[in-house]
């Protein structure tokens, strides 16, 4: 074998067990373990109070959102300002080491029925005891009357009894600007200011497909108020994606058969790895109360990164929740264009650095190989090894020149039957 076989010969076998260690399945043992713990011991709504692993650091996660407004409506009899008040619970979750939580953006929006609850406490409240109101009257001061919606104040409490609660005395939050209503997503992200580590949960990655498992966690209506927060606690209904398009006003929406209760709104709906697929958002329009909406998973993901969040590792869990590793990362989106990771399905990064390492070996590799041929017979155009003197084949000394007593002798190799040297 010439020494420009050989060094091909190895060259192969060296890139394809090069190339072979990148595509070998990984052993048993090298595979990921299983993280996944059901929440449930059996079918229907549980309470996550008293439940272990997975459940309790859930639990530890979610808070109680209480929106106060305080609003003024205009009496139409004598053109007076008067106070009304109205007070909403919904449910949070935190989404970052560094004190974001997420709930509904209905939750915290100043809309319609916003106007009509002010209207609705002024008339119950507002006047003097055993004044009455016909369904008529309240209908058309609703409609009609002047309202100021005021002052908004946001606070948030978890139930004392979690192991690992972090505020168990309510607590006043920001709310970001940019929260979406219904029609733009359905979410608002409100920030704890002055609290590090806070408990956060993955949000998933990748979309939710009809028939899935999934989970949806929040407060009941139980719960009546910011400091009857221990009352009953955070509860959750498993169920299964049935549907994945719903549209309102051209945003989808993911659509579950589970039953959830109002002040679930805001709180998170888990797929089978206990990661968030969405926020509990709205019912179906013929009431069925198995039939709700969680919001669009890239919409979720798209909201975040525009709000530059630090979400929650996929990896370990040292700040708490449910696969949350205490180091972030910033929040992707899959429609953002950015290249694929291989947690995305796409090509590894190391992939390409590995092929680009082969190829600049294998240019290396033939560039020595070229270098180091030997030199070529005159006499019978014999390649020979580098710095022989004579030739292998027909034992010219190189640098001689053919003659007619010295011919040129043909390669050994290239012989025909007949030719040179055949009896």
């Amino acid at each position: 074998m010439s020494f420009v076989t050989r060094a091909s010969a190895f060259l192969v076998a060296f890139v394809l067990a090069f190339c072979g260690i990148g595509a070998m399945p990984a052993s048993a043992d090298q595979q990921p373990p299983d993280t996944a713990i059901s929440m449930y011991v059996d079918d229907g709504t549980q309470t996550l109070a008293g439940l272990q692993s997975a459940a309790s650091d859930i639990e530890k996660s979610i808070v109680l959102v209480g929106i106060t407004w305080e609003g003024n409506v205009l009496w139409p009899e004598d053109q007076t300002w008067n106070p009304a008040t109205v007070t909403y619970l919904c449910t949070g979750w935190f989404v970052s080491s560094e004190g974001d939580i997420v709930t509904a953006g209905h939750c915290v929006a100043e809309d319609d029925q916003l106007l009509i609850d002010l209207v609705d406490d002024f008339i119950e409240n507002g006047f003097v005891e055993g004044t009455t109101w016909t369904d008529e009257e309240i209908t058309y001061a609703e409609q009609n009357w002047e309202v100021d919606t005021g002052t908004r104040t946001v606070e948030v409490v978890q139930p004392s009894h979690v192991e690992g609660a972090v505020i168990t005395d309510p607590q006043v939050v920001d709310v970001r600007p940019g929260f979406q209503p219904i029609e733009d997503g359905d979410h608002a992200l409100l920030k704890l200011n002055g609290y590090e580590d806070t408990p956060a949960l993955k949000v998933a990655d990748v979309p939710a497909k009809v028939g899935d498992d999934v989970t949806t966690v929040g407060f009941s209506d139980d719960v009546s108020s910011m400091v009857d927060v221990d009352s009953d606690g955070v509860t959750s209904t498993k169920g299964s994606v049935s549907s994945v398009d719903h549209r309102v006003d051209g945003t989808p929406f993911t659509g579950v058969d589970v039953s959830m209760d109002n002040k679930m709104s805001g709180g998170p709906t888990f797929n089978g790895n206990n990661e968030v697929l969405g926020v509990n958002s709205f019912g179906s329009d013929d009431g069925s109360a198995d039939l709700n909406y969680i919001s669009d998973n890239g919409y979720l993901q798209d909201f975040l990164a525009a709000n530059g969040v630090e979400l929650a590792n996929s990896s370990g869990n040292e700040s708490g929740g449910n696969g949350g590793s205490g180091q972030s990362g910033p929040a992707k989106s899959p429609r953002s264009g950015s290249a694929a990771s291989s947690d995305d399905g796409g090509i590894p990064t190391w992939v390409y650095f590995v092929g680009g390492g082969v190829l600049l070996l294998i240019v290396i590799v033939f560039g020595l190989v070229r270098r180091n041929r030997g030199p070529v017979c005159n006499t019978c155009r014999h390649r020979n090894r580098p710095n022989a003197q004579f030739c292998s084949n027909c034992r010219a000394p190189f640098g001689y020149q053919p003659t007619a007593s010295y011919p040129a002798q043909p390669d050994q190799g290239d012989q025909q039957p007949g030719g040179y040297g055949q009896s």
